[in-house]
């Protein structure tokens, strides 16, 4: 949205959008008589538009150009709104600040009233893949800029990592062939941000067993550490809090030993089985990029 006026008849909210260069459709509340100016329209974006008790919406291309007067020949910028004066003149004052760009910006999380126009807010957050800093609410100054302190940086692999991604995610890993506590292991995964494997999808899945493929041959470890533990009431849970996904509890081996607290993955067997908490394994570190 670009902006919405109360109190406006559906013509008011037509011409409006045909004196704005950005405005492509509006959207019209007959009862309220409440008008909302868009920088987009259903054919750009279908899956925004949606159907409400009430609204009428509209593309401007389906209303008559002379409606906006004078400024139906204007030559305003693209944020900027044509004001009509006396004797066929006009002149061009700011509409917006544009729709913010950043390779790191994302706008999936934009709330139902947010606009770009003067004096209005928006709500954007940081992508998937970047780290983010500062306020995800943004103000359109009257100077048609932002006013704004988000920043999105890339995430990347910390040193000693390598990056594996499928279609649908991305990750770094790192082995660790060093027999260790459990406990131990998840500290020193920790320590770079990140945390002991966690196969909560089967795109990770898929992953871990690629990347296992390259190590079998140079550890003598047969058992790696994986992140899961068993809770008091016998359910299997990631350092989160979240239970296991039932995809993995099909390669799972439980031998339901009491003490059997951990989870590990068993290379010559290619399954997952619990063990005491007092063994000693290698671990595969994960520092999560999405």
């Amino acid at each position: 949205m670009i902006t919405s006026y109360d109190k406006y008849s559906i013509l008011d909210c037509v011409e409006d959008c045909l004196r704005t260069t950005r405005c492509r459709s509006v959207n019209y509340h007959q009862g309220a008589h409440f008008c909302q100016t868009n920088f987009e329209n259903r054919t750009n974006e279908p899956d925004l538009y949606t159907e409400n008790y009430g609204w009428i919406y509209s593309d401007i291309e389906d209303w008559d150009k002379g409606i906006a007067g004078a400024c139906s020949v204007s030559n305003c910028s693209l944020n900027e709104k044509c004001i009509p004066k006396p004797f066929g003149q006009y002149t061009c004052v700011l509409s917006d600040c544009g729709i913010p760009s950043n390779e790191g910006f994302s706008m999936e999380d934009i709330q139902e009233w947010d606009a770009i126009g003067i004096a209005r807010g928006i709500h954007i957050r940081c992508a998937l893949g970047f780290n983010q800093q500062g306020s995800e609410f943004f103000v359109c100054r009257s100077n048609g800029s932002w006013r704004m302190d988000l920043n999105c940086t890339l995430r990347t692999c910390p040193v000693g990592y390598k990056e594996a991604a499928s279609n649908v995610t991305k990750t770094c890993l790192r082995f660790v062939d060093t027999p260790t506590l459990y406990p131990n292991a998840t500290l020193d995964c920790k320590e770079d941000g990140g945390d002991l494997i966690k196969l909560n999808t089967e795109p990770l899945k898929n992953i871990f067993l690629k990347f296992i493929d390259g190590y079998i041959d140079k550890t003598t470890n047969n058992n790696i550490w994986i992140q899961a533990e068993e809770d008091g009431e016998g359910i299997w849970r990631f350092h989160d809090g979240s239970t296991l996904p039932d995809f993995l509890k099909r390669d799972m081996n439980e031998t339901n030993d009491r003490g059997e607290i951990y989870l590990r993955y068993v290379i010559d067997k290619q399954q997952f089985w619990d063990i005491y908490a007092n063994r000693l394994f290698s671990y595969i570190c994960e520092y999560r990029i999405y």
